[in-house]
């Protein structure tokens, strides 16, 4: 189950770095977020990454990129979970 305030807060994150994503559902939670669906950009996430820095105060790793455990937003989730508790 993911967290709900961290899953809150990276939705915000998204928002203001894609302002024209509307409403995440569920269903979007595991879907890559560079996929055809969710059609984000690499300049995407990298606003992303450092705005979830900036926000929990973490350093993510270069694993954390290249192990995919960025590139949906229930990993985004997870990998910020993992380094504050």
């Amino acid at each position: 189950m993911l967290n709900g305030s961290i899953l809150a807060d990276i939705i915000n994150i998204i928002k203001i770095v894609r302002p024209d994503v509307n409403e995440i559902t569920d269903k979007e939670l595991n879907i890559e977020l560079t996929g055809t669906i969710m059609n984000f950009t690499e300049r995407d996430l990298v606003y992303i990454a450092l705005e979830v820095m900036k926000k929990f105060n973490i350093m993510l790793t270069a694993d954390d990129v290249q192990q995919y455990k960025f590139n949906t937003i229930a990993g985004i989730v997870d990998v910020v979970y993992s380094k504050i508790n």
